[in-house]
């Protein structure tokens, strides 16, 4: 019982806290929820030309998003309530990140954050489907199922800010954090697996809208030995080298955004090369939005030993077109009607999907 009154005290003063008028405090602080309620229609015709159509309702992430400030400092955390391979809903903490502010030239994040990778992953919260123009995010940068081929998340510290010349018109973001762990969907929240930090540098030009930018990252992936599969193993550390560019403009009516990605996987023996990239187009029409999406990854002909355990390479290399329309009938909601195209190596699948997402 008293365990039960402490409970109802603590979520009492909590409460009342949060009750207190913003401006007495001098400071900020905001709940936000994004989720969706998704239907698919899925067509797979494998390589040997046997046929599977599946369909059912999904609801793919519930995001509960917290923001705080208070002068030159402020907190950001999202929590994402996931469906896992296993398909059951799993707590996932995607982001909790603190920030302080020094000027427009540096602000310095530390925790859970997004790697500043290309635009899109940086751009658009994980769970926030309202925001998105087509229904899912890229394949590259979309870490259900742990399925990215970059590195979404990332733990440690982040410098960013607009540098004092050209109007500000140059930005960058440099990351050092814990970097990958012993293999794709491994996220060293606790801990470094073997202390070698992963480097990451974007840099960005930006006018009249237009934002042109290029990032170079390098990391080093620690051996992974005694699974159960052996050929799983990975008896060596690997150098992990990411390069990319990407462009976009985003300002209504249009929504253009392109990025490319070169991944190298770098052993004693060895270099393995992936190859992926995004187009992606919308224009605006009153409350529709049409659009349409060209996605592709092109993988080593050898398996690549760090994507062995996870799903990046079974398909092998694959091209995707997407196209739909979106609808917005107010600022909180989103319909959308999605068909793709998806060809891999192995099979060849056809979609048809609609979801309704939300933001508030």
């Amino acid at each position: 019982m008293k365990r039960h009154h402490l409970l109802f005290a603590s979520c009492t003063a909590l409460a009342l806290a949060l009750l207190v008028p913003v401006a007495a405090r001098g400071q900020e602080f905001s709940v936000g929820a994004y989720g969706s309620v998704d239907y698919e229609a899925l067509r797979t015709v494998n390589a040997d030309g046997t046929k599977k159509t599946d369909n059912g309702f999904s609801i793919p992430t519930l995001d509960i998003f917290m923001r705080g400030a208070a002068g030159n400092w402020s907190f950001l955390s999202e929590v994402l309530f996931d469906i896992d391979e296993a398909n059951e809903i799993v707590v996932d903490l995607d982001r909790l990140q603190l920030t302080y502010e020094f000027g427009d030239a540096l602000k310095i994040t530390a925790g859970r954050f997004h790697t500043s990778l290309g635009y899109y992953n940086t751009a658009f919260p994980q769970g926030g489907a309202v925001y998105l123009l087509p229904i899912d995010r890229p394949e590259v940068v979309d870490q259900h199922d742990n399925a990215s081929i970059v590195p979404t998340s990332t733990v440690g510290l982040n410098f960013h800010g607009r540098l004092p010349f050209a109007q500000q018109r140059f930005s960058y973001d440099v990351d050092v954090t814990n970097g990958r762990g012993i293999q794709a969907d491994d996220l060293p929240n606790g801990g470094d697996a073997n202390n070698a930090k992963m480097l990451n540098l974007r840099l960005r030009y930006e006018l009249n809208g237009i934002i042109l930018g290029g990032n170079a990252l390098v990391d080093w992936i620690p051996p992974r030995l005694g699974q159960l599969d052996p050929t799983l193993d990975q008896p060596d550390t690997l150098r992990e080298q990411i390069f990319g560019a990407h462009i976009a403009y985003v300002e209504h009516p249009w929504h253009v955004i392109g990025e490319g990605y070169l991944i190298q996987h770098i052993g004693p023996a060895q270099t393995q090369r992936t190859v992926a990239g995004i187009a992606e187009f919308g224009y605006t029409l009153g409350m529709a939005t049409p659009y349409a999406r060209y996605e592709f990854a092109r993988f080593p002909t050898d398996r690549d030993v760090f994507w062995a355990p996870t799903h990046q390479q079974e398909r092998g290399n694959y091209n995707a077109v997407s196209a739909g329309v979106k609808l917005i009938p107010n600022e909180n909601f989103a319909i959308k009607i999605e068909l793709e195209w998806n060809r891999g190596q192995t099979d060849t699948e056809y979609r048809a999907a609609t979801q309704v997402a939300f933001g508030f």
